[in-house]
């Protein structure tokens, strides 16, 4: 479903409970290591036509719900944290200028179905760099997404940094 974009190894259990490594392919090929996830399925959400688990992932076991059927998913929850290069992975543009830094995504409930986002989530992308511009620090931001449907409000704000961002 992810196009090879995440790979699941070292996959450990059955497909109700059970364990692996999780790794995210770079635009160029190269896999990077997201750390451990377990999960706990539940059998019985099939019969509401949804697939639903308990994710835990990273060594600190934080602990994420996701339901999905074909056409939705919901996130509950979720608080990822990522290397800042795989934000290349999204823009070609960025890719050029190398983005460094630590992105960590945050939301306790987000739905994606089909064209409509409903829920709030929070991107923060903290001391930001880009590796061609040697010294230079961007500092550290954050992107409020409000989703009404089809429908996106963004609102933007420094943490801190030389670089004050405002908007939306």
């Amino acid at each position: 479903a992810s196009e090879r974009k995440v790979v699941l190894r070292d996959p450990a259990g059955t497909a109700w409970e059970g364990s692996g490594r999780l790794y995210a392919r770079q635009r160029a090929g190269a896999l990077v290591d997201l750390g451990a996830v377990r999960w706990n399925a539940s059998p019985g959400a099939l019969l509401a036509g949804k697939l639903g688990a308990e994710l835990f992932l990273g060594e600190s076991g934080k602990r994420m719900h996701v339901e999905s059927s074909p056409a939705s998913m919901t996130l509950r929850g979720l608080d990822l944290e990522l290397p800042g290069f795989l934000v290349a992975g999204f823009s070609p543009e960025l890719a050029a200028l190398g983005p460094e830094g630590v992105v960590r995504i945050r939301s306790d409930s987000l739905r994606l179905d089909g064209d409509s986002v409903l829920g709030l989530a929070e991107v923060e992308w903290r001391s930001i760099r880009l590796a061609r511009a040697h010294g230079l620090d961007l500092g550290s931001h954050v992107a409020r997404l409000r989703g009404g449907g089809s429908k996106v409000d963004i609102e933007l704000g420094t943490l801190e940094g030389p670089l004050q961002l405002s908007g939306g």
